[in-house]
């Protein structure tokens, strides 16, 4: 019986020693966070494909800014939170003191504060790709009384006959001021950019529609630069 006790005793011994260098690896990763500066967050910009709305007139300049929905998302520490206000003095005045005590229902709790600098992009160089198969129709009243499945049947079928310049439609889908239409066939779309305008009825009534090209686009480069500081608090022990 001490054989198969022995066998026990040092697995048991060497799982306690492999845990203890794993707590000590553990300890010095924490130490090493510990010791990075907390002012500085630092992530890539995320690869987003872009999708060009715009309307496309002639004899007229392309615009110099562009608008678009991208999000780049902060990452914060564990037991932290991100304090932004309206105006830049009242975050100075916050960051003069270090500590701040906030007196909870149940509890005081004692908060560090710090200036945190988030980027934001200044450049951007975005490469673009004309689509095809793909069109976008613009050009709606905004008093149209269509739900949005009503609509994108209607463009369908109209859009969908030869004898309008279109051809089968494989994806509809409906964006801000506009709705995009992807057609099955090569050269469909080419021909319905070509033509331009269209009269389509919609509602009761002839509504002049336009059809442009849909250009995607992904973007190639990207510049930063800190932007006005905010508060970063976590929670002091």
């Amino acid at each position: 019986m001490s054989a198969p006790r022995d066998g026990a005793l040092h697995a048991l011994l060497e799982e306690q020693a492999r845990l203890k260098m794993r707590l000590q690896e553990l300890q010095q990763q924490r130490k090493e966070l510990g010791d990075s500066p907390k002012d500085k967050v630092l992530f890539s910009v995320p690869k987003i494909p872009l999708v060009f709305r715009g309307h496309t007139q002639q004899d007229r300049e392309m615009p110099k800014s562009l608008v678009s929905n991208l999000r780049i998302h902060c990452p914060l520490p564990a037991g932290s939170a991100l304090v932004t206000f309206d105006d830049p003095k009242v975050a100075e005045q916050v960051l003069q003191q270090k500590e701040h005590t906030i007196d909870m229902e149940e509890c005081r709790l004692r908060v560090q504060v710090q200036p945190l600098e988030l980027p934001m992009v200044t450049t951007i160089q975005v490469s673009s790709q004309m689509r095809s198969q793909r069109v976008l129709v613009s050009g709606f009243p905004a008093n149209l009384s269509l739900s949005e499945e009503e609509l994108l049947d209607k463009l369908e079928i109209f859009f969908g006959k030869t004898k309008n310049g279109g051809g089968d439609v494989e994806v509809r889908e409906l964006l801000q001021g506009s709705v995009m239409l992807d057609f099955a066939k090569d050269g469909v779309a080419q021909r319905l950019c070509q033509i331009g305008q269209f009269r389509v009825p919609l509602g009761g009534q002839e509504v002049p529609l336009r059809v442009s090209p849909c250009m995607n686009g992904e973007i190639q480069k990207a510049e930063l630069t800190a932007s006005v500081p905010l508060c970063a608090g976590s929670q002091h022990s």
